[in-house]
């Protein structure tokens, strides 16, 4: 996954937090309290109007009982990362 605007992936997330909130059956608030966020939060997340640290993001995967993966849509590494490539 690959974006060059951090705005479109921020829409995305919140399309994302939202559909899994609502395939459970959570208000912001049920979802919030399980969290341990502030319903405002997760509204600001759901309409891109914030950015999540990852802190935030793991408390509300957690509150979803997903993974980060998961919520991030994020696929597994299949190969082992060669440090070589990362360096400057």
């Amino acid at each position: 996954m690959k974006y060059s605007d951090p705005k479109e992936f921020y829409i995305k997330l919140g399309k994302r937090i939202r559909s899994f909130r609502e395939a459970q059956e959570l208000s912001q608030s049920e979802l919030g309290y399980n969290a341990d966020l502030d319903k405002s939060v997760i509204q600001r997340l759901e309409m891109a109007r914030t950015n999540a640290t990852v802190k935030t993001l793991l408390k509300i995967a957690n509150g979803l009982d997903i993974t980060l993966s998961v919520l991030c849509n994020i696929e597994e590494e299949k190969k082992p990362i060669n440090n070589e490539q990362y360096k400057p």
